[in-house]
């Protein structure tokens, strides 16, 4: 980190003395091993703007009450919900813009396609590095999916710049599993939401976003995990595999077959969060019809005079003559409510 920052300083202050701050961040997107002084100024500009947007963010957040009532672990926690909101939506974009034909068609990239992915891969590995500094604590399952989504992205780019024709099925095949990373919106929406509103008079709506939650992160992370396995068949099967690196023919897969547990652990966790809040609903159902039940024995107990006389008949006397009259069947009615 902090000589990724001293090799970015030293280049951006050439650059600008030199009148080529262009080649920085356009030229180079994100990846050649060969100009690593121009990586490491992209990961140094990167990490400051990352900073002052959660820093823009942190103070957009304090304006709610449940948000200032957080300790430090939690607030840094939303913030980086809103990271990967926002920053998800980007790398998205960047992937449907520049790698949709790639990853539908398996189509040759141009220079111009190459350096539009690459600005989603330079977005997406400086989150998942600034989001591992920035926490205060990280579950080793989350580690372990930023750790899976750098090291595959960085292997990808470094061999592709190298040989961009011959590395199309594997660029093909991680842009494919990028997808886990960049379709997550709804899962740390759930997140988010969970820490700002109410428990109990917002249960509803949090019980249905952790539904779609759990339901992202399992049918649509299964589905991508999938797709990445039959892309990646034909690699292994080719009479030309021994032009791939050992890395995608024996470590990509057990990478992806890790990356679909630690998704599906993230399914686990929205499911009991789920079921928390039904819980949560079916209480307070109970409390409203013990609520109501307690008002109409009030009611009950308020129009009698004597709870234990209804049972009896009602003792009048006519001109001297004595005569029952059964108790109305309204007060029963009453009396069996309550």
């Amino acid at each position: 980190m902090f000589f990724s920052a001293f090799m970015g300083g030293i280049a951006l202050r050439r650059a600008l003395r030199e009148g080529k701050l262009d080649g920085l961040c356009h030229m180079r997107g994100f990846i050649s091993i060969h100009d690593f002084e121009h990586v490491a100024a992209n990961v140094f500009i990167l990490m400051l703007v990352t900073w002052c947007i959660s820093l823009t963010i942190g103070s957009i957040l304090s304006n709610w009450k449940s948000f200032r009532e957080l300790d430090l672990y939690h607030k840094r926690n939303c913030i980086t919900y809103v990271l990967e909101i926002l920053f998800g939506t980007a790398v998205l974009l960047l992937q449907l813009a520049y790698g949709w034909d790639l990853m539908v068609k398996g189509d040759p990239t141009n220079q111009s396609q190459r350096q539009g992915l690459s600005y989603a891969a330079l977005l997406l590995t400086g989150l998942y590095t600034y989001e591992l500094l920035y926490r205060v604590r990280t579950h080793w399952q989350l580690a372990l999916h930023h750790m899976i989504a750098i090291g595959v992205l960085m292997v990808a780019f470094f061999n592709w710049f190298d040989f961009p024709n011959d590395s199309t099925p594997v660029v093909r095949m991680c842009c494919v599993f990028v997808l886990h990373a960049s379709t997550e919106q709804t899962c740390f929406l759930a997140l988010l939401l969970h820490r700002l509103y109410d428990h109990h008079t917002s249960a509803v709506t949090l019980k249905n976003a952790h539904a779609v939650g759990a339901l992202s992160s399992y049918f649509l992370k299964t589905s991508i995990c999938v797709i990445t396995w039959i892309l990646w068949v034909p690699i292994i099967t080719s009479s030309a595999r021994n032009k791939y690196s050992w890395f995608w023919l024996y470590v990509f897969p057990v990478l992806n077959t890790l990356m679909l547990f630690v998704q599906w652990w993230a399914a686990s966790i929205f499911v009991s969060l789920r079921n928390r809040f039904v819980k949560i609903l079916s209480i307070d159902t109970d409390q409203d019809v013990l609520t109501y039940k307690n008002r109409m024995s009030k009611k009950a107990r308020f129009s009698t005079v004597d709870m234990a006389d209804l049972s009896k008949p009602v003792r009048k006397v006519y001109h001297g003559r004595v005569a029952y009259t059964p108790i109305p069947r309204q007060s029963h009615t009453i009396f069996e409510t309550s």
